[in-house]
């Protein structure tokens, strides 16, 4: 007896914990089936009705209706795709939901706006203005032909917005008397009509303001001003309310605007692809809304011929996009441009991020960049690529039209070491830049630096470095011109000839070069492993606190470990290293009476 109980209260639990909630069906108020296979039964809730149906053998349920004032629960084997949908009072109809399936994707559809929205059963009851619908069955305030029970098949259930006569969208009357219908705002079942898909034909989303920011014109109105484009004569362009469209294949979505003084503007509507949101290449696919030049001038309409005429028109130009005052390529010009609004300046390219983060950064020298840095390492301002003073060049965009020559960015258009332009500063006819690396790898110290591009420009002394474009106070070969593989830009440590760590020359006309500090790249190597013969670290006092020695003086110590007999030992500055297999780093000492000490350092 006491097993058969626990099997019985184990299988309660079971049954009580199946999970037939109603989430796992579609709710639809007062419509039903009709010529549907049905069986009746009495349920407490809707809930057990669901029960019920997953529980059903005698017939296949895919769907019932629950009549809660009766208590009453009829389960049918059709769903609404494959019986007709019928009118019924004070029921809610429930039908199975099946993921990842065409039956699942038609469910849904009942309740969002697909196509013209014919098949459309959800609850919203409020038209576009937000005026409240009438209901269905009744006459008042607005008399009409389509009741529930004339149109059995339309579900006109309550004061729901349905299409019951093939409109552009569905539709109410309302119950203002001053207004006998109008269309409903309908989520669409399809995201990507919502936003902007090449010039927007079909476009169904609400936005109803212009890029100036004037209201939209009602498609059904005639005033202010008179048009052709009746949602009556283009019932598939989905004339609805005054929502921005496109009816006759323009550049973009447009609309007629309620200021007289203004017939039609295009409007603003995300585009559902992000990457013309951004440049690519030239910018000849952008549809952004940029309307500023790289010197903050504010470009002029494509369609006004003030104050500069022109001939790139939207009406001439209809596939180009040319839209309000946003900066466009229509030219295949080096960058996206527009005219401007400056009668001084007729046109000036423009400032819009790359969709291609990498030619925002420097990679090798820098030919590829298309960045918007415009002073050189020495501060100086660019100048710009299109004038000629204080400097006359060559290198025009108009000569150049593939080399991104814009506004006063620095460029590289004849392979120099690295990113350059000519500055405003009559006195300094070129310089270099200082553009972030796009390989964080070469801003620190692998090896012995001979990749380094980093920024640092003093030695390990703290004297600043000499630009390597300078001959004093020091002459020297290694000019950028004579080396140009190598990177020699403004005054940063370098190693242009495979010396044991990055040096430069300095501006102290007492010393001639020094090695320089430069973070590892590789953490290990500034920490103590084994004895230390690797360590590349800044330690430069002995474990008795004597200061070091630099490897390069023979003073007070003279000694065999100089730098340049040792290359590749890393005997930078006056740091303690192990350069003879000692059993742990060390350093001569500035101290007279000691030669030498060994240096405390961090394990790994």
């Amino acid at each position: 007896m006491q097993l058969r109980k626990v099997i019985l209260l184990l299988l309660l639990f079971l049954k009580s914990g199946h999970g037939h909630s109603l989430d796992d069906y579609v709710a639809m108020q007062e419509v039903s089936l009709s010529g549907s296979s049905s069986k009746q039964i009495d349920t407490d809730s809707a809930d057990e009705c669901a029960t019920k149906c997953e529980e059903e053998t005698e017939l296949s349920c895919r769907s019932f209706h629950y009549h809660s004032a009766k208590q009453q629960c009829v389960l049918m084997t059709e769903n609404s795709r494959t019986a007709q949908v019928v009118n019924m009072s004070d029921v809610m109809f429930y039908e199975k939901r099946v993921a990842n399936s065409p039956d699942h994707q038609t469910h849904s559809a009942h309740l969002c706006l697909e196509g013209k929205g014919e098949n459309y059963r959800g609850n919203i009851s409020m038209t576009a203005s937000r005026l409240t619908c009438q209901n269905w069955s009744e006459q008042n305030p607005h008399n009409h032909s389509y009741s529930p029970k004339k149109h059995l098949s339309k579900a006109l259930v309550r004061n729901y917005c349905r299409n019951p006569d093939g409109s552009s969208a569905p539709w109410c009357y309302t119950t203002d008397p001053s207004v006998r219908w109008e269309y409903c705002n309908i989520p669409s079942c399809d995201a990507s009509d919502h936003c902007l898909k090449g010039n927007g034909e079909n476009y169904r989303g609400f936005v109803s303001r212009t890029a100036s920011g004037y209201t939209c014109q009602r498609w059904s109105e005639q005033a202010p001003h008179s048009h052709s484009f009746s949602p009556e004569k283009h019932p598939s362009k989905n004339l609805v309310s005054n929502y921005c469209r496109n009816p006759d294949g323009s550049s973009a979505l447009w609309c007629y605007t309620t200021n007289p003084a203004v017939r039609w503007e295009y409007c603003l509507v995300p585009s559902c692809d992000s990457s013309d949101q951004c440049l690519n290449g030239k910018g000849e696919n952008y549809r952004g809304y940029v309307s500023t030049t790289a010197s903050g001038y504010t470009c002029q309409h494509w369609r006004t011929q003030s104050p500069h005429s022109h001939n790139f028109s939207p009406e001439k130009h209809p596939s180009i996009n040319l839209v309000s005052n946003y900066c466009r390529n229509p030219d295949g010009s080096s960058a996206l441009w527009c005219y401007t609004t400056n009668p001084a300046v007729r046109w000036e390219y423009c400032l819009v991020p790359s969709c291609d983060s990498s030619d925002q950064c420097l990679k090798g020298k820098g030919e590829n960049y298309r960045g918007y840095v415009s002073t050189t390492a020495s501060g100086y301002t660019c100048q710009h690529w299109r004038a000629q003073s204080p400097h006359g060049h060559e290198f025009s965009p108009e000569k150049h039209p593939s080399i991104n020559l814009v506004s006063n960015y620095c460029r590289n258009p004849d392979g120099s070491s690295a990113l350059w332009c000519y500055t405003t500063n009559p006195a300094v006819r070129w310089e270099y830049c200082l553009v972030p690396s796009c390989d964080s790898s070469d801003q620190c110290l692998k090896g012995k630096g001979e990749n380094y591009r980093g920024y640092v420009s003093t030695t390990a002394s703290g004297y600043t470095c000499q630009h390597w474009r300078a001959q004093s106070p020091h002459g020297h070969e290694f000019s950028p011109e004579k080396h140009p593989s190598i990177n020699l830009v403004s005054n940063y440590c370098r190693n242009p000839d495979g010396s044991s760590a990055l040096w430069c020359y300095t501006t102290n006309p007492a010393v001639r070069w020094e090695y320089c500090l430069v973070p590892s790249c590789d953490s290990s190597d500034q920490c103590l492993k084994g004895k230390g013969e690797n360590y590349r670290g800044y330690v430069s006092t002995t474990m008795s606190g004597y200061t070091c020695q630099n490897w390069r003086a023979q003073s007070p110590h003279k000694h065999d470990f100089s730098p340049e007999k040792h290359p590749s030992i890393n005997l930078v500055g006056n740091f303690c290293r192990n350069p003879d297999g000692e059993k742990a780093p060390w350093c001569y000492t500035t101290d007279p009476a000691v030669r030498w000490e060994y240096c405390i350092i961090p394990s790994c």
